[in-house]
């Protein structure tokens, strides 16, 4: 996923907190580098998920519903989610 600057249209990754929540899985990272994507690999089971993205200086994003394939190791998943940030 990537974590955008909606009025600059700047990377806004660094210091992100990403919470993706399922039915019986539960995981977040903090980004240290404007990295464009975030995978969880094979920890997250296939199912829908909803992320929460919380940025110091940002009103919190949200999507429910995102879809993630299981079984793909080290694939990036072919679901593209963007969050664009608001600043305060």
């Amino acid at each position: 996923m990537s974590v955008v600057d909606a009025v600059t249209g700047a990377s806004a990754a660094t210091g992100s907190t990403i919470i993706l929540r399922g039915a019986a899985f539960q995981d977040s990272v903090v980004l240290t580098e404007d990295a464009p994507y975030v995978q969880w690999e094979d920890s997250a089971r296939a199912g829908a998920y909803a992320i929460v993205v919380r940025k110091l200086g940002y009103h919190d994003w949200s999507q429910s519903g995102v879809r993630i394939e299981g079984g793909r190791c080290h694939v990036p998943s072919p679901t593209r989610v963007i969050a664009l940030l608001q600043p305060q």
